[in-house]
């Protein structure tokens, strides 16, 4: 079974900044431009510790916003 992030969207958000998640291949992605974390999604559960994620530098992270504006 895949990770259904459609059904968790509204309710889970990043333990660090408390801001909105995306969903980015095997990854979730802060939404907030000054925490910027990627937290690896491993055999369909996403590791939502701050100390195992990682920080995206701002050029990646503006690449996984701007395909999101394109959805």
């Amino acid at each position: 079974m895949a990770f259904q992030f459609e059904s968790l969207k509204d309710i889970i958000a990043c333990p660090k900044c408390h801001s909105k998640l995306i969903h980015d291949d095997s990854r979730l992605v802060c939404r907030n431009e000054s925490c910027r974390l990627a937290f690896e999604i491993l055999e369909d559960i996403p590791v939502m510790l701050v100390d195992e994620a990682r920080e995206l530098e701002t050029e990646e992270w503006q690449t996984v916003m701007a395909k999101l504006d394109q959805k």
